[in-house]
C-alpha cells in the first residue's frame, strides 16, 4: 500500500481477478481494507471473489435438480439426500455445490469422516467458497480438531468478512477450548452482522454461564427465546443457569418447557434428573435419568448419576452395577471409578475401593477428591501412614491454608502414629 495509491491497488486487484489470479487479488483487496476498512470497492471486490462461478453445463446438474436436493435436505430426508447426491457427484464430479450438500447431509447424520471428505472436495474445486470453508471447519470441530477448525473459519472470513455463521462456529470452537473471552468476542462479531441470530444468543448464554455470569447468561438465553420461542436448547440452558443459582424449582420448570418442545431431548431429561437429585428427590431423579438413557443408551454420565442416586438410597449393589455399566461404555471415566470406590468403601470392601481409586488416579492424576477418598479408605483399614499421605497430598495440591487445628494435627502426625488409637 505504501507504493500504490488506493485506486491503483484496486485496479491491479481487479486485473488479477480477471486473470483468475485470486490470491493476488485477495491480498490487494485485504491491504486496502486494512488501511480503509469501509472502502466499498474493496469490500465488493473481495465479495465478488467469493461468489461461486456458475458451472458449465458439463460440470453441474440442472438447477432444478439442485433445488430438489436442497428441498429434500430441508425436509430432513437426509438418507435420500446422500443417496441422490452420491449419484450426482459420480455424474458431475466437479459440481462443488452437490459435494457441499452431500457433506451437510452426512454431517447431520453424524458421519463426520464422510462429511469432511465431501467438504474437502468442495474446497479443492472452489478454494474461495466461504461456505465450503466454514463447513470444513464444522466437520473438523465435530472431530475435536479445534485448532484446524478455527483456521478454516478464519479462512472463510478472509473471503467473506460478513460471514456471521463462521463467527458463530468459531465461537463454539473457542468455547470448547475453554477460551471463553475469545468465544464471546466471536459471538459479538456474529451479532454485529446478524442482530437477530438466535443461535448466537444461545451460545453466548452458555459461555457466560461457564464464566459464572449467570444473570447475563439468562438474559442472553431469554433473548434467544424472544427471537425463536420454540428453541428447546435455550430452555434447557436457562435451566442449567437457574440450577447453578440454586433455583431448582425454576430450573425444573425450564427443563419441562424444553421437553414439551422436544420430547426426545435426552440432555434435558438428564439435567432435570440432576436437579431432582439436588432436591433429594431421588426416585424422581432416577426416573428422569432412566428416561435420558432410554433416548440415548450410551449416555455414560446418566449411568454414573443414577449410580450416585442409588448410593444415596443405600442401594450399594445396584449403584456399583450401574457404575460398571458406565465404565463398560467409557473405561477411562475417572469419576465413575471414584464413585464405584465410594460405594465399595461403604460396603466395607476397602481393598476393592482402593483399587477403584487407584484406577481413577491413573486416569486423572490431579483428582483431589479421589486422593481424599483413597486416604480415608487407608485410614479405615488402619493404614495410617498411607492415609495421612493421601490426605495431605490433597492439601498440598490445592495449596490450601490449614486451620490452626488442622495445622497442629498435621504437625503432630508422627506422635499420633505411635501407639495411638484413631477413629474414622
Amino acid at each position: 500500500m505504501a507504493k500504490l495509491s488506493v485506486d491503483q491497488a484496486l485496479l491491479k486487484a481487479k486485473s488479477h481477478a480477471k486473470k483468475g489470479q485470486v490470491e493476488e487479488a485477495q491480498k490487494l483487496y485485504q491491504a486496502v481494507l486494512q488501511a480503509f476498512p469501509k472502502n466499498k470497492r474493496a469490500q465488493q471486490g473481495l465479495a465478488a471473489l467469493n461468489k461461486p462461478k456458475k458451472p458449465a453445463a458439463t460440470q453441474g446438474p440442472p438447477q432444478d435438480t439442485i433445488n430438489q436436493l436442497i428441498n429434500l435436505y430441508n425436509e430432513g430426508q437426509l438418507a435420500a439426500v446422500v443417496e441422490q447426491a452420491n449419484i450426482l457427484t459420480a455424474q458431475y464430479p466437479k459440481a462443488f455445490i452437490i459435494w457441499n450438500i452431500l457433506g451437510a447431509a452426512n454431517r447431520s447424520l453424524g458421519r463426520t469422516a464422510d462429511a469432511a471428505y465431501a467438504f474437502k472436495r468442495v474446497i479443492d474445486l472452489n478454494p474461495t467458497y466461504a461456505d465450503g470453508l466454514n463447513n470444513m471447519g464444522n466437520a473438523l470441530k465435530d472431530q475435536g480438531k479445534l485448532e484446524e477448525a478455527i483456521a478454516f473459519y478464519n479462512k472463510a472470513l478472509s473471503f467473506k468478512p460478513d460471514h456471521a455463521d463462521a463467527y458463530n462456529n468459531m465461537g463454539v470452537a473457542l468455547k470448547n477450548q475453554g477460551k471463553l473471552d475469545e468465544a464471546i468476542a466471536s459471538y459479538n462479531e456474529a451479532l454485529s452482522l446478524k442482530p437477530d441470530y438466535a443461535e448466537v444468543f444461545n451460545n453466548m448464554g452458555v459461555a457466560l454461564k461457564d464464566q459464572g455470569n449467570l444473570d447475563q447468561a439468562i438474559a442472553s438465553l431469554e433473548k434467544a427465546l424472544s427471537l425463536r420461542p420454540d428453541y428447546a436448547e435455550a430452555y434447557n440452558n436457562i435451566g442449567n443457569a437457574l440450577k447453578d443459582q440454586g433455583k431448582l424449582d425454576e430450573a425444573i420448570t425450564s427443563y419441562n418447557k424444553a421437553m414439551s418442545l422436544k420430547p426426545d431431548y435426552a440432555e434435558a431429561h438428564f439435567n432435570m434428573g440432576n436437579a431432582f437429585k439436588h432436591q433429594d428427590k431421588l426416585d424422581e431423579a432416577i426416573a428422569s435419568l432412566e428416561k435420558a438413557l432410554s433416548l440415548r443408551p450410551d449416555y455414560t454420565e446418566a449411568y454414573n448419576n443414577i449410580g450416585n442416586a442409588l448410593k444415596n438410597q443405600g442401594k450399594l449393589d445396584e449403584a456399583i452395577a450401574t457404575y460398571n455399566k458406565a465404565l463398560s461404555l467409557k473405561p477411562d471415566y475417572a469419576e465413575a471409578h471414584n464413585n464405584a470406590g465410594n460405594a465399595l468403601k461403604d460396603q466395607g470392601k476397602l481393598d476393592e475401593a482402593i483399587a477403584s481409586y487407584n484406577k481413577a488416579l491413573s486416569l486423572k492424576p490431579d483428582y483431589a477428591e479421589a486422593y481424599d477418598n483413597m486416604g480415608l479408605a487407608h485410614l479405615c483399614k488402619g493404614s495410617l501412614e498411607e492415609g495421612f499421605n493421601f490426605c495431605e497430598w490433597r492439601l498440598r495440591k490445592k495449596k490450601r491454608t490449614a486451620t490452626p487445628a488442622r495445622a497442629k494435627f498435621i504437625w503432630t502426625r508422627d506422635k499420633i502414629l505411635k501407639g495411638s488409637q484413631f477413629f474414622v
